[in-house]
């Protein structure tokens, strides 16, 4: 199963794996699963590290260049968004309005992948992991 890694499980594998669930610790450490991360979210964390600097927050959880560095030594492969996840239309909407979880729907439906997320917003998505 291709698995593609929301923008927080991402950063929680990368900075702090004990934040991860017992259930997403399996799931990312499951080999028949390929974990992809997505371009989307390296834009994400860069719109959080602008946000967080904005508000004269110096500790940034994870910049887009230790994102990318992570997922290089990790071996997850970061997928570009395109033009077709763009343009795809979802076969059930996101529940809310947030535009990176759309794109992250869009991207995971044109992968044929499951988005492994923890969001309370998105867990009951057909898209999403479930153990």
């Amino acid at each position: 199963m291709r698995i593609l890694l929301d923008t927080h499980v991402l950063v929680w594998m990368a900075t702090d794996r004990a934040r991860l669930a017992h259930w997403e610790r399996e799931a990312v450490g499951d080999p028949d699963h390929a974990l992809i991360a997505s371009a989307i979210s390296i834009w994400e964390l860069r719109a959080k590290v602008r946000a967080e600097r904005r508000r004269g927050r110096q500790e940034l959880m994870l910049d887009p260049v230790g994102a990318i560095r992570f997922c290089a030594e990790a071996d997850i492969p970061i997928d570009p968004f395109t033009i077709e996840d763009a343009t795809i239309p979802l076969q059930v909407e996101p529940p809310h309005g947030d535009p990176f979880d759309e794109m992250l729907l869009a991207h995971a439906q044109r992968l044929g992948a499951r988005l492994l997320t923890r969001d309370d917003r998105m867990i009951d998505h057909p898209l999403a992991y479930r153990p």
